[in-house]
């Protein structure tokens, strides 16, 4: 019926000399649209093949013709026509192809009988179950809505998100892979079967319950950016990955899985990794977003319950078992009085990464985001320290930390008043001056206002940045503007001070004098 009034309409247009090349495309594409719709659901037959060969032939004819029109007047709107249905052609390719991903991901969550797989992203009140109803008899014309003219990459980013919202409605998943693998002990022993479904964000680790894999039990749920992937670094300290392994971890759990061939496990590498890449430079994206972090920090010593391993710059690696000191800061409970919450933004943030997201450090001096479930586990509570458990995060990790955001977000911090840029100046121990710093100064302004009202002796120094705890020191250059130093202190200037430092040899060298770190 469908193809009945296809293709009287198609009669009726071509009546029109003028486009009855694009008319007929217009046609053809439709059929096509159509009858890929319904073969999805198995319907499919010699009728609709002859009658879609028959018109698809005559467009590949249409199309060489056009190619080699060279003097021919109407050859413009003959390409211009022919742009115009490959852009078409090109919709409802994409159109099909998103009705059997769809399709696809509603026969996964039916396999999952008694588990919520949440692989269907919904869009608005009407879920997908709502709008694709394999049913022939209804009619595939009302089971796919029309795509919305207004695609996410036409507009700007609705800065109403949240960080988890965003991966959710602006990322399209999309169905990858799903086969067995061999789940077993660290050293690849003891091997029980796992079947994997995996789309571009997610994957579902499961066990059959059925023959010939057509129903499951739910695993786990990973999402992708939480995860990572490696076939050649060993934890269990032997080095030994076999041809046929891989090790796969999650906030959770470390996998360590068995493919059946050495091909088969570089496929399922190459496309975890990929995937897991492409979602963590969406993550690394959304920082980008956010503004320079500026708080009074404080840690809290966690013991990690799994191994991360970080595949990007910004990611923060270590094993299960190693102590990780997670950033957050002292916030008003009522009347609880203060309590401490992770993160490093006290006010509202699009796309904040917290509280799913912790950034933390080790003692090596290495920093990061990881996963939140990494420090508190499966089962665990989150972290809810006393006051007494709070230690001052290190200066070089949150001077390391604005610096890398400003790198990331390529915004400056916000200058500070005259007033506040009041800091400690000091020369030897007990020997210091408070003075404002000013703006758009130089390193010798500060220097002869400390030695005022003796100037001549400021050519002999200059300037130290060094924080109360020593675990930060930088010497200035002489034309930094100390002013921008400060400013980039912020909130954190009480814990760091300037010190001055002799340029030149004298018979009276103070023993203070720094030994300078990068």
């Amino acid at each position: 019926m469908n193809f009945i009034i296809l293709y009287h309409g198609y009669n009726v247009l071509r009546a029109f000399k003028s486009t009855g090349f694009l008319c007929h495309c217009c046609s053809v594409i439709i059929l096509y649209s159509v009858f890929s719709c319904e073969n999805i659901f198995g319907t499919e037959s010699m009728l609709q093949n002859s009658i879609m060969h028959a018109q698809q032939n005559k467009v590949i004819t249409y199309v060489v013709y056009i190619i080699h029109m060279q003097d021919h007047p109407d050859t413009p709107l003959l390409r211009e026509a022919l742009a115009f249905v490959q852009k078409i052609a090109q919709d409802c390719n994409e159109s099909v192809k998103r009705g059997e991903n769809e399709l696809k991901l509603y026969s996964i969550t039916r396999r999952f009988p008694n588990d919520e797989v949440n692989v269907i992203v919904s869009r608005g009140a009407t879920t997908i179950k709502e709008r694709v109803r394999p049913s022939v008899a209804g009619g595939i014309g009302r089971s796919f809505r029309r795509p919305r003219r207004n695609s996410t990459s036409n507009r700007s980013v609705d800065s109403t998100l949240t960080f988890r919202t965003f991966f959710e409605r602006e990322h399209k998943r999309l169905f990858v892979k799903e086969g067995p693998l061999m789940k077993t002990a660290a050293k690849f022993t003891d091997p029980s079967e796992r079947y994997l479904f995996l789309c571009s964000d997610v994957l579902l680790i499961a066990q059959s319950t059925s023959r010939g894999h057509k129903r499951f039990k739910l695993k786990e749920r990973v999402l992708l950016r939480h995860a990572w992937v490696t076939d050649t670094l060993s934890l269990t300290g032997d080095g030994s990955i076999p041809d046929r392994g891989l090790i796969f971890g999650t906030p959770c759990k470390v996998y360590h899985f068995l493919a059946s061939s050495s091909e088969e496990k570089t496929e399922w590498f190459g496309l975890l990794h990929s995937h897991i890449f492409t979602q963590k430079r969406l993550f690394q994206k959304l920082l980008s977003h956010l503004s320079i972090p500026d708080e009074r920090y404080f840690c809290v010593r966690a013991k990690a319950k799994t191994h991360h391993i970080g595949i990007l710059k910004d990611e923060l690696s270590f094993r299960g078992g190693e102590e990780v000191w997670v950033m957050g800061f002292k916030e008003d409970g009522g009347e609880g009085g203060e309590k401490w919450k992770p993160g490093l933004y006290a006010t509202q943030q699009p796309f904040n990464p917290s509280p799913e997201w912790y950034f933390g450090s080790q003692k090596n001096g290495s920093f990061g985001w990881f996963p939140a479930q990494c420090s508190f586990g499966a089962d665990s509570k989150r972290l809810e320290p006393s006051m007494e458990e709070l230690k001052p995060a290190t200066m070089s990790v949150v001077l390391g930390l604005k610096q890398r955001m400003r790198e990331l977000t390529g915004r400056q911090v916000a200058p500070l008043t005259e007033s506040e840029r009041a800091v400690k100046v000091c020369m030897g121990e007990g020997n210091f001056k408070m003075l404002r710093i000013p703006s758009q100064g130089r390193v010798e302004d500060v220097v002869r206002k400390y030695f005022r009202p003796r100037p001549e002796r400021s050519r002999q120094w200059t300037l130290v940045a060094q924080s109360l705890d020593e675990s930060f020191q930088r010497l200035l250059g002489d034309d930094e503007d100390p002013g921008e130093v400060v400013d980039f202190w912020g909130k954190s200037k009480d814990q760091m001070r300037f010190v001055l430092k002799q340029t030149m040899a004298t018979n009276h060298t103070s023993s203070h004098l720094l030994t300078l770190v990068s």
